[in-house]
């Protein structure tokens, strides 16, 4: 006899749905800063297996390898004003008072030394839990052509699940490889990640997302779509048939193929202009040409 379902099968039952990647992917870290690695900070998440501490660790290979593949890197950090005192935070600041950790001038807004910004990588300021609101993201992954974000950072029932759905809605795909994310708890942690599988992106294993990035050529390398654009614009219009004769349009018709018979449009500098039956005087800078092509015009 089969067994009972879980309740986590119940639960997701209706949502199997999966996006995968699409024609570009950048790599977001959501703040991978310092105030979530260092013990004795409020926002320490130490958790041995989903805290953020490891999650920077699964996060070291893949972001050298998205650096690899010419993969558009962003990284976003919380910072607060310390004009105001971290009141540019508004109610979430309230809510959360140990969020004055991010004032500008402390330490711990840093951004991890393991996973360094380097030159070309885009650093966001937000100060809230999306890296969307308040933010230029959106329109930035839209000028890169990105159509899907690879999700990474803390913690995951915040930030991560904020961005994601932010994500979605702005109609990103959306990509959480699961131990490139960090929380306090197992059970907080699980339970976000089951909520954005089901319902906003793809939360997949580091190695399946790893194994996908891999099979993609670099983005240096012009895909068969650019290069079919490239062919196409480099045709000069000597190669294209102007379906009159055997000759081709362009200045290569006068000079390749002199002496050879053939019906063509010269320009007509001898009569400057014509009167047409309605009366209407125009230019008459073009006439019908028929005999042997001289090489002028």
């Amino acid at each position: 006899m089969a067994s009972d379902p879980s309740a986590s099968e119940i639960a997701s039952a209706p949502f199997k749905g999966r996006l995968g990647f699409g024609e570009k992917a950048a790599l977001v870290l959501v703040d991978f800063t310092l105030a979530y690695v260092t013990p004795g900070s409020a926002l320490y998440c130490g958790h041995p297996e989903v805290g953020v501490v490891p999650a920077v660790k699964q996060t070291e290979e893949l972001l050298a390898l998205c650096r690899q593949k010419g993969l558009p890197v962003i990284y976003t950090r919380v910072l607060y004003d310390p004009n105001f005192g971290g009141k540019d935070g508004g109610v979430f600041i309230q809510k959360v008072p140990f969020l004055s950790t991010w004032i500008e001038g402390n330490k711990m807004c840093d951004i991890v030394p393991e996973l360094p910004v380097q030159p070309g990588d885009h650093v966001l300021v937000k100060q809230y839990p999306s890296a969307f609101f308040g933010t230029s993201l959106a329109s930035m992954l839209t000028a890169l052509r990105v159509d899907t974000i690879i999700l990474t950072g803390c913690s995951t029932s915040g930030c991560i699940r904020a961005t994601a759905t932010d994500a979605m809605q702005n109609g990103f795909r959306v990509v959480v490889p699961r131990q490139c994310v960090g929380d306090r708890t197992p059970e907080v942690h699980e339970a976000n990640l089951f909520d954005i599988n089901a319902k906003v992106g793809d939360v997949m294993d580091r190695s399946e997302v790893l194994l996908l990035l891999s099979s993609l050529a670099d983005s240096s390398e012009p895909s068969a779509k650019k290069q079919a654009a490239s062919k196409r614009q480099k045709t000069s219009p000597a190669e294209l048939n102007d379906g009159v004769t055997d000759f081709k349009k362009g200045q290569r018709d006068f000079t390749s193929a002199q002496g050879q018979e053939s019906k063509a449009l010269c320009a007509d500098f001898v009569n400057e202009t014509k009167e047409y039956t309605n009366g209407v005087v125009a230019k008459n800078t073009w006439r019908s040409h028929a005999g042997p092509l001289t090489g002028e015009l």
